[in-house]
């Protein structure tokens, strides 16, 4: 009777140990889930192409806001962007260094697409006679981020006009 005993309490004690492992295994997968959402959620929120489509321009130059050698680079590359935009032709044509490079480049506003640019651009100086910027913009008919490249050039009097969008 003893032995009775004895493997029935030790029944009920494994039976209430398999129980909680297979309770507590449940919990985690119930943690695991919501871990995954909440991970879910915030790459989402941070990925620019969930983010609704705003046509303009508004990219973040603060980095160069103290870089002096930069400012009439980058109001060139903003009234071009601006120009892109609008679709307006005279003002597309205004920071380039030639009419071949403009002829090169209508394009951007030779079509239907709306634009919208953004991100931070990135400065690279090629050399004394070129310097690079990245812009990325995205355009109404896909939403996905892509990047052009501003090739820079300086003309007789020594400022920087676009020689090509790349």
């Amino acid at each position: 009777m003893i032995n009775a005993k004895i493997l029935f309490g030790t029944v009920w004690i494994a039976l209430a140990l398999l129980l909680g492992a297979c309770s507590q295994h449940e919990n985690n997968n119930v943690a695991k889930d919501n871990i995954n959402n909440a991970k879910s959620t915030v790459v989402e929120n941070a990925n620019p192409e969930k983010i609704a489509f705003h046509e303009g321009v508004t990219i973040d130059i603060t980095q160069y806001e103290n870089e002096e050698q930069y400012h009439s680079l980058l109001q060139t590359l903003q009234q071009n962007l601006k120009a892109i935009v609008q679709k307006d032709k005279a003002e597309f044509e205004e920071g380039f260094l030639s009419q071949a490079a403009v002829e090169a480049n209508i394009f951007w506003i030779e079509n239907s697409n709306r634009y919208q640019f953004l991100g931070k651009p990135i400065i690279t100086e090629q050399n004394a006679y070129r310097i690079d910027i990245s812009v990325e913009y995205r355009t109404s008919d896909d939403g996905k981020i892509k990047t052009t490249i501003y090739n820079f050039g300086k003309n007789d009097d020594g400022d920087w006009k676009i020689t090509l969008i790349d």
